[in-house]
């Protein structure tokens, strides 16, 4: 989750990234709650190219996944959250 502490600015680019934990693959759901509907990016390393959506239905780990929220207005909220399938 990612909170907007300002009680008068907006946040801008607010980036969460995370890291597909080991032993799952990805199935194909996340839930956003909050403010904004955030963009969704995936890749298979922090230095790759990321790529606009979500990953593939059964992607292993190491696999990263990242949402983009812009702008998270003052005083606001945003979370997600994903399913994987444990091996």
């Amino acid at each position: 989750c990612v909170v907007n502490s300002s009680p008068s600015a907006s946040a801008l680019n607010v980036v969460l990234t995370d890291r597909l934990p080991d032993n799952t693959t990805y199935a194909n759901q996340y839930t956003t709650w909050g403010a904004v509907v955030p963009t969704t990016f995936y890749a298979a390393n922090l230095s790759s190219a990321w790529t606009a959506g979500s990953p593939p239905v059964g992607q292993g780990a190491p696999y990263y996944m990242r949402w983009v929220f812009q702008p998270l207005g003052p005083a606001k909220s945003a979370c997600v959250s994903y399913a994987v399938r444990i091996l």
